[in-house]
């Protein structure tokens, strides 16, 4: 089972407070970046595959097509 980009980037943020609480700061805003660091890169990835669409609908043989699945399939689009 896959989560969602946004799903994994809230958890390590709740991970994250969880390590702070310990007073280990190091790691949690490690972690913390990784989370912003996902929320970034899902971000650019959505903007692109905005940038693929076409009429075509996933056509096994189109690069586009073949972009759009592999971004659905990681969850950072629909």
């Amino acid at each position: 089972m896959r989560v969602s980009s946004k799903e994994m980037a809230i958890s390590m943020r709740e991970i994250a407070a969880q390590i702070q609480a310990t007073g280990d700061w190091l790691p949690s805003l490690a972690v913390m970046e990784a989370a912003q660091r996902i929320d970034d890169l899902a971000a650019i990835a959505k903007e692109m595959a905005g940038m693929l669409a076409h009429d075509w609908g996933l056509r096994d043989d189109c690069k586009a097509c073949a972009m759009q699945k592999r971004l659905a399939d990681l969850g950072v689009v629909v």
